[in-house]
């Protein structure tokens, strides 16, 4: 089972279909605010964002995924953003 619980104002419902999952996800101001700044970088092409209630993690999908210089950026970017350990961002290869 699968929970998703907005942190802040939804600004935008998207659907979401696959393993089982049929609803709708919310996107908060914030990781829409994330995704632009993110998309914004050098490098790091398109870019999605999820962040777990309460800010304790960061997952980010994006096409520069295993681009070091790229994923450095993308960890400083987050990091000056949240107050949270490194551990908590997970940067993943998106499907082509």
């Amino acid at each position: 089972m699968i929970v998703a619980m907005p942190t802040s104002k939804s600004k935008e419902t998207i659907s979401v279909v696959g393993d089982n999952l049929i609803g709708s996800e919310s996107v908060t101001d914030e990781e829409n605010r994330l995704k632009n700044i993110l998309s914004k970088i050098d490098g790091v092409g398109k870019v999605d964002v999820m962040i777990a209630p309460e800010n304790t993690g960061v997952v980010i999908v994006t096409e520069a995924a295993g681009n070091p210089v790229v994923e450095e950026n993308i960890y400083e970017s987050v990091l000056a953003l949240f107050d949270m350990e490194m551990h908590k961002i997970k940067i993943v290869k998106m499907s082509e």
